[in-house]
């Protein structure tokens, strides 16, 4: 069934590309296209076949401009062919991808020279970390003996 399904739009957009108005099997244009009133210009162009068109957003044009399809943001239309922006989406991933590895290698040369420069310094994390919760374990022993001097005293002013 799927299958079917399938075939039958595969046929449907192969008739579509190939002719520009409908047809029958033996007669040609079918008669009720020629008994069809007269369209005003303005609508016989959407109704004309040909390459589908994209309405161009500011993302867009400014896509375009990044692969040089248009001079300028001003120079873009507000339709071009959906194969055209297609086309310059594909290339402004790819030129994404680029610049990603490009700022990954960067990134991976950088952390490997600045962690040998600290290890020649002597710097370890586990060490820094060691310090850090020695100086946490001291504060805290300090605010705890504070705290108990603090009850002592208030203890024995309650007393007197």
């Amino acid at each position: 069934m799927f299958r079917t399904l399938v075939m039958r739009q595969l046929k449907l957009s192969r008739i579509r590309q190939l002719h520009s108005t409908p047809m029958s099997k033996n007669k040609g244009v079918i008669e009720k296209e020629a008994s069809k009133p007269k369209v005003p210009e303005a609508k016989q162009e959407e109704n004309l076949l040909g390459a589908p068109m994209h309405l161009v957003t500011n993302f867009d044009k400014r896509i375009l401009v990044l692969v040089k399809r248009y001079p300028s943001m001003d120079a873009v239309p507000t339709k071009v062919s959906y194969d055209c922006i297609k086309n310059a989406h594909t290339k402004a991933r790819i030129y994404v991808c680029n610049c990603m590895v490009v700022f990954a290698i960067v990134g991976f040369t950088w952390s490997a020279m600045s962690g040998k420069k600290e290890l020649a310094a002597g710097r370890h994390i586990i060490s820094d970390r060691m310090k850090f919760i020695a100086e946490q374990q001291s504060k805290g022993k300090a605010e705890a003996e504070a705290r108990a001097a603090a009850e002592a005293r208030a203890a024995a002013a309650s007393e007197s």
